[in-house]
Protein backbone atom coordinates (compact mmCIF):
# COMPACT_ATOMS: atom_id res chain seq x y z
CA UNK A 1 0.00 0.00 0.00
CA UNK A 2 2.63 2.65 1.02
CA UNK A 3 4.49 1.55 -2.57
CA UNK A 4 1.32 2.77 -4.43
CA UNK A 5 0.99 5.47 -2.62
CA UNK A 6 4.53 6.90 -3.16
CA UNK A 7 4.38 6.35 -6.60
CA UNK A 8 1.09 7.79 -6.98
CA UNK A 9 2.74 10.38 -5.27
CA UNK A 10 5.50 10.79 -6.95
CA UNK A 11 3.46 10.97 -10.61
CA UNK A 12 1.13 13.36 -9.19
CA UNK A 13 4.17 15.35 -8.18
CA UNK A 14 5.61 15.33 -11.64
CA UNK A 15 2.35 16.27 -13.25
CA UNK A 16 2.04 19.28 -11.24
CA UNK A 17 5.39 20.79 -12.29
CA UNK A 18 5.43 20.20 -15.51
CA UNK A 19 2.88 22.85 -15.96
CA UNK A 20 3.41 24.65 -19.49
CA UNK A 21 7.07 24.56 -18.77
CA UNK A 22 7.38 21.03 -21.24
CA UNK A 23 4.80 22.73 -23.64
CA UNK A 24 6.38 23.68 -26.75
CA UNK A 25 5.34 26.65 -28.25
CA UNK A 26 6.76 26.24 -32.51
CA UNK A 27 7.95 22.34 -32.25
CA UNK A 28 10.49 21.52 -35.51
CA UNK A 29 8.68 18.48 -37.36
CA UNK A 30 10.89 16.72 -39.38
CA UNK A 31 9.23 13.92 -40.99
CA UNK A 32 8.86 12.93 -44.74
CA UNK A 33 5.74 13.03 -46.74
CA UNK A 34 3.02 14.41 -43.79
CA UNK A 35 2.25 17.29 -46.05
CA UNK A 36 2.51 15.94 -49.24
CA UNK A 37 5.38 17.51 -50.46
CA UNK A 38 9.10 16.07 -50.62
CA UNK A 39 10.93 19.97 -51.35
CA UNK A 40 10.90 22.94 -49.06
CA UNK A 41 12.67 25.96 -49.72
CA UNK A 42 13.97 23.71 -52.86
CA UNK A 43 15.77 21.25 -50.43
CA UNK A 44 14.87 17.46 -50.04
CA UNK A 45 12.35 17.34 -47.26
CA UNK A 46 13.47 14.76 -44.84
CA UNK A 47 17.10 14.32 -45.98
CA UNK A 48 18.36 17.88 -46.76
CA UNK A 49 16.65 19.57 -44.02
CA UNK A 50 19.14 19.23 -41.15
CA UNK A 51 21.85 19.57 -43.78
CA UNK A 52 20.45 22.75 -44.43
CA UNK A 53 19.86 24.11 -40.36
CA UNK A 54 23.71 22.62 -39.84
CA UNK A 55 25.38 24.50 -43.16
CA UNK A 56 23.48 28.16 -41.58
CA UNK A 57 23.97 27.42 -37.84
CA UNK A 58 27.48 26.76 -38.49
CA UNK A 59 28.40 29.27 -40.79
CA UNK A 60 26.46 31.55 -37.65
CA UNK A 61 28.56 30.11 -34.63
CA UNK A 62 31.81 30.42 -36.70
CA UNK A 63 31.17 34.02 -36.97
CA UNK A 64 30.31 34.50 -33.89
CA UNK A 65 32.24 35.62 -30.58
CA UNK A 66 32.64 32.21 -28.75
CA UNK A 67 30.64 34.10 -25.24
CA UNK A 68 27.91 34.87 -27.91
CA UNK A 69 28.10 30.93 -29.53
CA UNK A 70 27.42 29.86 -26.01
CA UNK A 71 24.45 32.31 -25.39
CA UNK A 72 22.76 31.89 -28.00
CA UNK A 73 23.00 27.82 -28.00
CA UNK A 74 21.53 28.15 -24.76
CA UNK A 75 18.09 29.21 -26.34
CA UNK A 76 18.22 26.41 -28.67
CA UNK A 77 16.07 23.37 -28.91
CA UNK A 78 17.95 20.62 -27.47
CA UNK A 79 17.89 18.22 -30.20
CA UNK A 80 19.10 20.85 -32.16
CA UNK A 81 22.19 21.70 -29.82
CA UNK A 82 24.50 18.87 -30.53
CA UNK A 83 23.72 19.95 -34.83
CA UNK A 84 25.12 23.59 -33.66
CA UNK A 85 28.29 22.20 -31.72
CA UNK A 86 29.42 19.15 -34.15
CA UNK A 87 32.81 19.77 -34.98
CA UNK A 88 33.23 23.08 -33.46
CA UNK A 89 36.67 24.25 -32.22
CA UNK A 90 37.10 27.90 -30.54
CA UNK A 91 39.98 28.68 -31.55
CA UNK A 92 40.50 31.23 -34.47
CA UNK A 93 36.77 32.36 -33.67
CA UNK A 94 34.66 34.54 -34.58
CA UNK A 95 36.06 34.02 -37.89
CA UNK A 96 36.06 37.67 -40.10
CA UNK A 97 32.89 36.92 -42.96
CA UNK A 98 32.78 40.63 -43.83
CA UNK A 99 30.30 40.76 -46.67
CA UNK A 100 26.94 38.88 -47.05
CA UNK A 101 28.63 37.04 -50.32
CA UNK A 102 31.25 35.85 -48.01
CA UNK A 103 28.67 34.44 -45.76
CA UNK A 104 26.53 32.73 -48.49
CA UNK A 105 29.17 31.15 -50.24
CA UNK A 106 30.20 29.39 -46.69
CA UNK A 107 26.64 28.37 -46.26
CA UNK A 108 26.53 27.80 -50.08
CA UNK A 109 29.84 25.07 -49.83
CA UNK A 110 27.75 22.99 -47.26
CA UNK A 111 24.68 22.69 -49.00
CA UNK A 112 23.99 20.64 -52.14
CA UNK A 113 24.92 22.04 -55.36
CA UNK A 114 22.45 24.30 -57.32
CA UNK A 115 20.48 25.47 -53.75
CA UNK A 116 19.67 28.42 -53.17
CA UNK A 117 21.58 29.68 -50.04
CA UNK A 118 19.93 32.98 -49.29
CA UNK A 119 17.03 31.13 -49.79
CA UNK A 120 17.91 28.62 -47.04
CA UNK A 121 19.36 31.06 -45.17
CA UNK A 122 15.93 33.23 -45.01
CA UNK A 123 14.19 30.14 -44.38
CA UNK A 124 16.27 28.97 -41.32
CA UNK A 125 16.45 32.57 -40.16
CA UNK A 126 12.32 32.00 -39.92
CA UNK A 127 13.27 29.15 -37.82
CA UNK A 128 15.27 30.45 -35.39
CA UNK A 129 12.64 33.84 -34.93
CA UNK A 130 10.10 31.52 -33.51
CA UNK A 131 12.35 29.46 -31.10
CA UNK A 132 15.46 32.25 -29.90
CA UNK A 133 14.39 35.41 -27.79
CA UNK A 134 14.06 38.69 -29.90
CA UNK A 135 16.80 40.54 -27.31
CA UNK A 136 19.42 37.43 -27.96
CA UNK A 137 18.43 37.56 -31.29
CA UNK A 138 19.42 41.60 -31.62
CA UNK A 139 22.87 40.19 -29.99
CA UNK A 140 23.60 37.88 -32.74
CA UNK A 141 23.14 40.01 -35.45
CA UNK A 142 25.25 42.48 -34.39
CA UNK A 143 27.73 40.01 -35.61
CA UNK A 144 26.77 39.86 -39.11
CA UNK A 145 27.81 42.19 -41.87
CA UNK A 146 25.26 45.14 -42.57
CA UNK A 147 23.59 43.45 -45.43
CA UNK A 148 23.07 40.08 -43.71
CA UNK A 149 21.75 42.07 -41.08
CA UNK A 150 19.44 43.82 -43.41
CA UNK A 151 18.28 40.70 -44.68
CA UNK A 152 17.65 39.09 -41.48
CA UNK A 153 15.45 41.63 -40.13
CA UNK A 154 13.28 41.80 -43.74
CA UNK A 155 13.11 38.09 -43.43
CA UNK A 156 12.00 38.25 -39.67
CA UNK A 157 9.27 40.98 -40.61
CA UNK A 158 7.42 38.92 -43.45
CA UNK A 159 7.33 35.56 -41.13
Amino acid sequence: MKKVLGLALVLLAGIAQAGDYTRTRYPLVLAPGVLGFDKVLGIEYWYGIPGALRAVLHTMRDRLPVKECAEFSAQLPMMIIGLYYSGWTPVGKPEKLRSMDEFLEKVGEQLPQGTDPLRVTRGIIRVLERHVTPGELKDVRRNFPEKLREVWEETARTH
